[in-house]
C-alpha cells in the first residue's frame, strides 16, 4: 500500500512534473498518478483526479481493515 498519493497534471505550468517525479522517488511508499494533458488546477480532467483519490482511499481503507 502507498502512504503518499501524488497527483500531477502533465501540463502544469506552476509546478514542473520533475518535482512530482522527484517526490515519488523520495517517498518510500508513494504512488504517482499523472493526469494527461491537464493543468495545475485540473481544468480538464477533474474526474480523473477524483477517481484516483477515491481509488487510493479505498485501498488505504482495505489495507487498514486487514491488519
Amino acid at each position: 500500500r502507498s502512504a503518499v498519493l501524488i497527483v500531477h497534471g502533465e501540463k502544469d505550468d506552476a509546478v514542473p512534473l520533475a518535482y512530482a517525479l522527484r517526490a515519488h522517488q523520495l517517498y518510500q511508499n508513494a504512488e504517482l498518478v499523472r493526469i494527461p494533458d491537464d493543468t495545475h488546477c485540473y481544468d480538464l480532467h477533474l474526474d480523473m483526479v477524483t477517481d484516483a483519490v477515491k481509488a487510493w482511499m479505498r485501498r488505504q481503507l482495505a489495507s487498514s481493515l486487514t491488519r
